[in-house]
């Protein structure tokens, strides 16, 4: 089983974050979601990876484990800042794509790349490892944020 612990990375090394815009989030949402459900209690993210296991027990997913560590982290980042959302799975070409969106207070681009770069360290920003985590054990991530919603795209290969 791959565990992704949470370690600083190296501040010589540049995190960068692609920050999708209006049209490139809405080219992966005209895909038909192979997953598509509402966050809005904290046993809802229970009950949604079993869903998402299910889904992704039927496509030859590289890093099944990773997806689900990363579906989890960002579900429950949507119930704690946000109190609710919605979290989407994707499959286009070779690609899977895990998306949540949320209507909460939203988050700073240079704190995000904060919480990437020193996980559990105390800032007064960061709270946790959970966004580290999803940029660790995600293949690519993106983020995307309008006045009315966050989005945070994690991007995983089939094999």
């Amino acid at each position: 089983m791959q565990t992704f612990l949470p370690k600083p990375i190296s501040t010589s090394v540049k995190v960068s974050i692609p920050y999708l815009n209006t049209s490139s989030l809405q080219r992966i949402q005209n895909i038909e979601p192979l997953v598509q459900e509402p966050i809005f209690v904290h046993k809802d993210i229970d009950r949604i990876k079993y869903i998402i296991q299910d889904a992704i027990d039927k496509y030859d997913i590289s890093k099944e484990y990773a997806v689900l560590l990363v579906a989890e982290e960002l579900m429950t980042n949507v119930w704690k800042h946000a109190g609710s959302g919605l979290i989407s799975l994707y499959v286009n070409g070779h690609s899977l794509y895990v998306i949540t969106e949320d209507r909460g207070p939203g988050v700073d681009l240079s704190i995000l790349l904060e919480a990437i770069q020193s996980p559990g360290f105390p800032s007064p920003h960061t709270l946790g490892n959970g966004i580290h985590r999803v940029f660790m054990a995600s293949e690519r991530f993106a983020f995307f944020k309008n006045k009315d919603v966050t989005a945070f795209i994690a991007i995983f290969s089939k094999r």
